[in-house]
This record gives C-alpha cells, sequence and structure tokens, in this order.
C-alpha cells in the first residue's frame, strides 16, 4: 500500500496521522479509536519510521522566486544545510519542479563543510536525486593532513565517497609512514 493509500486508509478508519520530518527520516504517527456498536471500544498507536535524505535548508539575505520557470535565487551569505553538510557561497540558485528540488548552483567564494572535512571552489552544483556535489573553478577538498586538488571534485554526500579529476593529493611529512630497513 503506497503513503497516500496508508493515509487515507488511516483517516478513514478515524486514525490522526502526523508526520514529522528528521535528519534523515519521516516519522509517521498515528493513533485512533473505535467504538462498537454494543458500546465497547478499543485504540491504537503506533509510529513508523521511514529512511529518506535529510532536508535541504536554506538562508540568505534575500531571495527571489519564479512559481512559472520553478526557480529560486538566494544571494548575500547564503547558507545550505543538508543533514551535516553546510555549503557556503555568494549566490544559490535552486531548481524545482512539483515541489521537489531537483538541483542546486552554487557561485562566490563556494565552501563546503562537513565536520573536520573542507572543500572549496568557484562554483558547485548540487543535485538532490543522487546527492552528488560537483565542485569546479580549482576546487580543493581538506581533510585533516590531506589535501586533494583537481580541475573537479565530486562528493557524495549519501555515502561519503570522492571522485576527482586530473588530481594532485598532498599529504603531510609527519603522516606518511616511512619503514626504515634493518
Amino acid at each position: 500500500m503506497n503513503r497516500l493509500h496508508g493515509l487515507l486508509g488511516a483517516w478513514l478508519l478515524g486514525c490522526a496521522p502526523a508526520l514529522e520530518p528528521c535528519e534523515d527520516a519521516v516519522v509517521v504517527h498515528l493513533a485512533g479509536a473505535w467504538m462498537d456498536d454494543d458500546g465497547s471500544g478499543q485504540g491504537v498507536q503506533a509510529q513508523a519510521e521511514v529512511p529518506g535524505p535529510a532536508p535541504l535548508v536554506i538562508t540568505s539575505h534575500r531571495s527571489t522566486w519564479s512559481l512559472r520557470d520553478g526557480t529560486m535565487v538566494f544571494e548575500g551569505e547564503v547558507e545550505a544545510t543538508r543533514g551535516e553538510v553546510v555549503l557556503d557561497c555568494d549566490r544559490l540558485e535552486v531548481s524545482y519542479q512539483n515541489d521537489r528540488v531537483e538541483r542546486a548552483v552554487a557561485s562566490g567564494a563556494v565552501r563546503v563543510r562537513r565536520g573536520e572535512q573542507e572543500a572549496r571552489g568557484s562554483r558547485a552544483l548540487l543535485t538532490m536525486a543522487d546527492g552528488r556535489l560537483v565542485l569546479e573553478g580549482d576546487p580543493v577538498l581538506r581533510d585533516g593532513a590531506r589535501h586533494l586538488r583537481g580541475e573537479r571534485i565530486v562528493l557524495f554526500l549519501d555515502d561519503e565517497r570522492v571522485e576527482c579529476e586530473q588530481c594532485r593529493v598532498e599529504i603531510a611529512a609527519d603522516v606518511v609512514v616511512r619503514e626504515e630497513s634493518p
């Protein structure tokens, strides 16, 4: 049974469904009570958690929206957060269709942070369907003593993978372990 039928069925049965978004899931609460013809009754309460991607939350000084084109443009100290990942930039253009964000293009002093990791570039493209963030414009990824530079760096936000084109990796000397000969 799909989600709409489940919620419609719950409403028809006298239940009160409630959706509660979380960091990485949607929690559905159901509660209901029934009264039989003889005056007896029963009640039920249930909760289910449906895993899913974290929502995208955006803040900025200004925004303009085009409902016809399905675009939103954010400008001025833009911060976009999805789960543990935070993207800062000067301008962010978001495209959506049928109330679903499809992609976001960041430009101007792009910085992406996740814990101790930080990536920078002049432009970034985030596609929501696959959780990919593509950094271009002299991108750099820093993770502790490791620095990755390339023509293009792709961060896979949902499974913590990285791909790099035309790469150069720098690892601090004190991190490289050298085995001495006997």
